[in-house]
């Protein structure tokens, strides 16, 4: 049995931890730890640079968000139970605020660089418009399958199935 068991709290602390430090080490260069240093750093601002140099913020940007999900999911996995995973009061609320932190600042980057439309200005123009222009009717008769058809014989056979 030693070994196909695993301690769940342990496992979920090591992914915790480490998701944390994959970002915190990404973040690590930025200098004071700014909204507008960050989103320096992330490259949300195209203006004068290579084609190059856009790919590799839009790199850094998409790992980023890939690495806020993951943290945000290992954190979610045992936020209501961090003193069983053997976290301190003091440290499970540092991780609380670091991890809505990076959570946050995740969707300010996505909106800065243009990753993320918020589409919610739009919907009432698009409640309108499907209101005005999509109709649904009752369904009618197309055609009718032939007698001797086999598609027949099989609609046949699963309406005789459902009657029973």
């Amino acid at each position: 049995m030693e070994g196909l068991l695993k301690d769940r709290f342990k496992q979920a602390k090591e992914r915790l931890d480490d998701n944390l430090d994959k970002v915190i080490a990404l973040c690590e260069p930025v200098h004071p730890r700014t909204q507008k240093k960050f989103f320096k750093f992330f490259g949300t601002e195209t203006t004068g640079k290579t084609e190059e140099q856009i790919q590799e913020d839009e790199e850094k940007r998409i790992s980023f968000y890939k690495m806020v999900s993951s943290l945000v999911r290992a954190y979610a996995d045992i936020a209501n139970e961090m003193s069983k995973a053997g976290y301190s009061d003091q440290k499970a609320e540092d991780i609380k605020h670091q991890v809505k932190f990076y959570s946050d600042l995740k969707e300010d980057v996505k909106q800065a660089s243009g990753d993320y439309i918020d589409l919610k200005i739009y919907e009432p123009g698009m409640r309108n418009l499907i209101d005005m222009y999509i109709d649904a009717s009752h369904s009618r008769k197309v055609s009718s399958l032939p007698e001797n058809s086999d598609l027949k014989s099989i609609m046949d056979v699963i309406k005789n199935q459902r009657e029973y």
